[in-house]
């Protein structure tokens, strides 16, 4: 069978808008969710079919990465599949973008070889950390996870992966914060990485930014239960109920 196309990845034809790639990619992020898995088997699929549904949209939603893609794309004459909506098994591929530079366009280089070389091994090195987080293994998972940062600073789920990883381990809350941030920063539309910089505040055991972190989480999503209901604890404890602790509370030396 071949490949699946980025497009089919993300369920948009090939002349979608860039608000309709927006569109859709929030949609899948929604739709992939781990907490929407019935047993942990399908929440590592999930994770690992999200991981492809951002690839897909971190190269399309650049408009240079999108025209080497498509150029690529239209010259693979071997490429024919079906329009079906997403990869059903975790080793599903997709048709890679080219591996031979281009032209500058509106003052851009395309990626290079080695940009593209690097962006491969990141993305084996996120697969493998989301397998290890899955697992029950953080502190191995960070290994892989600081790995994927570091070739491709552009991933927003390799940050907010490293993010929760560095949480559960017990390890740099300032770290873990900037890692958030930095996937919201990337991909503004995944509500999942607002909810990891709220459970990151909520640990660490800083009401007043947690409580922020979750409201703007009902900015983006008005309905998430999550929010809505850490905000209703959270307002509690923070107006004469018990005081926050937590993981980084405990480290802090907050106690009940």
């Amino acid at each position: 069978m071949a490949p699946k196309s980025l497009y089919q990845i993300l369920e948009i034809p090939t002349d979608a808008s860039e608000r309709e790639i927006k569109r859709a990619y929030h949609t899948l992020a929604k739709k992939l969710h781990p907490d929407k898995a019935s047993s942990p088997d399908e929440a590592q699929r999930l994770e690992q079919q999200m991981a492809l549904v951002s690839q897909a949209y971190n190269t399309l939603k650049d408009t240079n990465r999108r025209q080497d893609y498509d150029r690529h794309l239209k010259a693979d004459k071997s490429h024919v599949s079906s329009d079906s909506s997403m990869a059903k098994t975790a080793t599903a591929t997709v048709t890679p973008p080219p591996a031979e530079p281009s032209r500058p366009r509106n003052g851009k280089a395309a990626p290079s070889p080695d940009n593209v070389r690097r962006a491969s091994i990141g993305a084996k090195a996120l697969a493998k950390g989301l397998q290890l987080m899955q697992a029950g293994e953080p502190r191995k998972a960070i290994e892989f996870l600081e790995a994927a940062v570091a070739n491709n600073d552009q991933d927003a789920l390799a940050h907010a992966k490293l993010a929760e990883a560095l949480l559960t381990s017990g390890r740099s809350f300032t770290r873990a914060t900037e890692l958030a941030e930095r996937a919201i920063e990337l991909d503004p539309w995944n509500v999942q990485h607002r909810l990891t910089l709220a459970h990151i505040y909520e640990s660490a055991g800083v009401s007043t930014r947690a409580l922020q972190a979750y409201r703007e989480v009902l900015r983006w999503d008005a309905t998430n239960s999550l929010a809505l209901m850490k905000l209703r604890e959270l307002g509690g404890r923070s107006t004469g109920g018990a005081p926050f602790s937590g993981l980084f509370g405990r480290l802090f030396g907050r106690k009940r």
